[in-house]
């Protein structure tokens, strides 16, 4: 692998060290970072390991990832809406198989709340599983909803965003469950044109939803009522939370914001690098409370260190469009426009 790859070290302790060259053709390794984590001299890689699109193969609209190794994706590959593609050794090799007998559906989403329990969403239904994703079952909704996200606060208490766009209704609406997915109910519809960005869960009661960028709305009753939080101005792509229950938020031009009281306001960074409010953000994520990743378009790519206070550049000198991150305690996933990667550290 190393023979096809080109192999860069970089030290992000040192801004003199911070750039370098990165392979954009072939497949392999193509960053190796050391960073200071909690003390110590913890080494991060970057490896491409599959095409995002690939006809008949892959396709990676929503992912899942589990610290054994175990990576599921579902997603359109060119010739069937309902494969789901299986990794279990982080990415290095791949099966696909059905995840339903329904040739209908078309999943755009999936989330798991633990190692067992976990959920599909998409047009022609939701689906949820008991077992990991060895056999899925649907579930009871009778809505026709796409460009779903979805989260839960634990294995009971999950909210689906999507779009109705059926019969002349285009309207972006919520669902919420409080039996893990089991059965749903409608709790909020948008009375516009709005199309989901991204749902996240806080607690049992409070969740937060963005729709068309700037639309933020929040319930602080399981999704009984909505407010929208009319003094966030933000163009935003994806919400996601930390492992200190701080929300986050990643956008347009820079957009790249912490909130600490759950929605209600929100702060930047202490520490930002130049060059960052030039920058479309797509996502951020954490490890766990003091280490985290952030990613953009044009291969824009940030670690911290120390919770968020400050964030520095990665440069892979990748073209790809780095859309959406997958972590946990033992490594990462990227999604890309044009390929998959996987972070080890």
């Amino acid at each position: 692998m190393l023979r096809d790859s080109l192999f860069v070290l970089l030290c992000v302790l040192l801004p003199a060290c911070n750039a370098g060259l990165v392979s954009d053709a072939g497949h392999g390794l193509l960053q190796n970072e050391n960073v200071e984590r909690e003390g110590e001299q913890k080494e991060i890689s970057i490896t491409r390991i599959a095409p995002a699109f690939e006809a008949g193969k892959f396709s990676f609209d929503g992912t899942a990832i589990f610290e054994d190794g175990k990576i599921l994706s579902i997603g359109y590959d060119g010739e069937t809406f309902c494969n789901m593609r299986i990794s279990t050794d982080r990415g290095k090799t791949w099966t696909t198989r059905p995840f339903t007998e329904d040739r209908t559906v078309l999943p755009d989403s999936i989330y798991f709340a633990d190692s067992q329990h976990g959920w599909i969403g998409g047009a022609m239904g939701v689906f949820r599983t008991i077992d990991g994703g060895d056999t899925w079952r649907k579930t009871k909704i009778d809505r026709y909803l796409r460009w779903t996200e979805l989260s839960f606060y634990g294995v009971q208490k999950g909210y689906l965003a999507g779009k109705n766009n059926l019969e002349g209704d285009v309207a972006g609406e919520i669902w919420v469950t409080s039996d893990g997915g089991k059965t749903w109910k409608r709790s909020y519809m948008s009375q516009r044109w709005d199309s989901p960005f991204s749902v996240v869960a806080l607690s049992e009661n409070v969740a937060v939803a963005i729709f068309n960028e700037k639309h933020l709305i929040r319930t602080v009753d399981g999704g009984k009522s909505w407010r929208e939080i009319k003094s966030y101005d933000y163009r935003t792509y994806n919400l996601s939370v930390d492992k200190k229950g701080r929300l986050w938020s990643a956008g347009h031009d820079g957009v790249f914001y912490v909130s600490s009281d759950q929605g209600l306001t929100w702060q930047r960074p202490e520490v930002l690098p130049a060059g960052f409010e030039s920058i479309d953000w797509y996502d951020i994520q954490f490890v766990d409370d003091r280490f985290g990743f952030a990613c953009g378009n044009k291969g824009a790519f940030a670690v911290t260190r120390d919770g968020g206070k400050t964030w520095e550049r990665i440069e892979l000198n990748l073209k790809d469009d780095l859309y959406k991150l997958y972590t946990n305690q033992a490594f990462g996933i990227i999604s890309g426009f044009d390929y998959v990667y996987r972070i080890d550290f």
